[in-house]
């Protein structure tokens, strides 16, 4: 009786290890690609409500190392983002391309000029699971 209760306990374990071992990838493809463009709707988000300091945080680390916060500042000071549409998101390894089509105005001696549109592509890393912008420098 014992060695029926100890082969069927065995049976148990190794049923359960087979499990563990072949449980599928709890991230897919599509749940990071949809993680990225979360990241990158708040990343421009923070740009057009003018909350600069916060986008720099999305910053990777290497570029806030050699661009202080009131370098960074300087360089929106003269435009406003209206819009930013994500046309396009590439995930290979840890690196993400997007292509996002900016509406924007430049602020040039108070005035203000006509809505202008680009497409950015932007390039982003994932460093240790999260997604943070690399800007052109």
């Amino acid at each position: 009786m014992s060695i029926l209760k100890n082969i069927i306990y065995f049976l148990t374990i190794l049923i359960f290890l087979s499990y563990c071992a072949t449980k599928p990838e709890v991230i897919t493809r599509v749940d990071e690609q949809k993680i990225l463009r979360d990241r990158i709707q708040e990343y421009w988000q923070y740009k057009i409500n003018g909350n600069i300091e916060k986008a720099y945080q999305l910053e990777t680390s290497g570029f806030r190392e050699s661009v202080s916060l009131i370098e960074y500042l300087n360089r929106f000071k003269l435009v406003h983002y209206l819009k930013a549409d994500i046309s396009k998101i590439e995930i290979e390894g840890e690196r993400g391309k997007a292509s996002v089509n900016l509406t924007y105005v430049m602020f040039l001696k108070r005035l203000t000029q006509e809505k202008l549109r680009k497409i950015e592509e932007e390039d982003w890393i994932k460093i240790k699971s999260i997604w943070y912008h690399i800007p052109k420098e």
